[in-house]
């Protein structure tokens, strides 16, 4: 990551609701200020810091730094409990890109 990217957390402890919580105000913070970019997500962020019902089992949102491009992932497992934020390395597949692949993957079969 570059100097003006030192800000990004690339690591962040989401074993409780409260720090995820925490970890989605400072998400939606960097947001505002134009230092990271939500790139894709299956639930708007809005909706993840309420702490409400979500219908999804799985959520996920990928995110970029406008700067370097370094990607982030957030993910949460409402089903099974738990999240995870981390880094993404330029070659590796978001959530996103698993089911698409995936998707296309069952279409293929089905043709």
């Amino acid at each position: 990551m570059e100097k003006e990217c030192a800000e990004h957390i690339t690591h962040y402890d989401t074993s409780t609701q409260a720090k995820f919580q925490s970890l989605v105000g400072i998400l939606e913070d960097q947001i505002m200020r134009g230092s990271l970019q939500l790139v894709e997500s299956s639930i708007p962020l809005t909706e993840a810091s309420k702490g409400g019902r979500v219908f999804d089992d799985s959520v996920a949102w990928v995110f970029k730094c406008p700067i370097c491009e370094t990607r982030f992932q957030l993910t949460r497992d409402y089903y099974h409990g738990g999240a995870m934020w981390r880094a993404l390395s330029s070659s590796e597949d978001t959530y996103f890109d698993f089911f698409r692949k995936c998707q296309a993957l069952s279409h293929s079969e089905t043709a």
